[in-house]
């Protein structure tokens, strides 16, 4: 019975991870992007200074179980704001 238990929580754990990776819109969630997509998008900068903004504030994170992925509308906010909207530990979204 305990095996079962661990079975079913560890697909559980799967399906969740995979809804949050394919960026299922139905549910009002936005795509999630790894940081080197998030480079890309930003106009091919280094995934060092992604990770140097996620570090400072100026990009918030979600953690999808131990991976840093970045929402498209986080990406689309430091757009329009110039990367100059620092934001606080505090508002790192945690997934899984």
């Amino acid at each position: 019975m305990r095996r079962l238990e661990s079975i079913t929580r560890f697909w559980s754990f799967c399906a969740t991870i995979i809804l949050y990776l394919f960026s299922y819109r139905g549910e009002g969630m936005d795509e999630l992007l790894s940081v080197d997509e998030a480079a890309r998008r930003l106009g091919g900068l280094s995934k060092y200074t992604i990770h140097a903004w996620l570090s400072s504030g100026k990009l918030r994170r979600t953690k999808v179980g131990s991976r840093t992925m970045i929402r498209a509308s986080e990406l689309q906010r430091v757009i329009e704001d110039g990367g100059k909207s620092p934001v606080t530990r505090s508002h790192m979204t945690e997934v899984a």
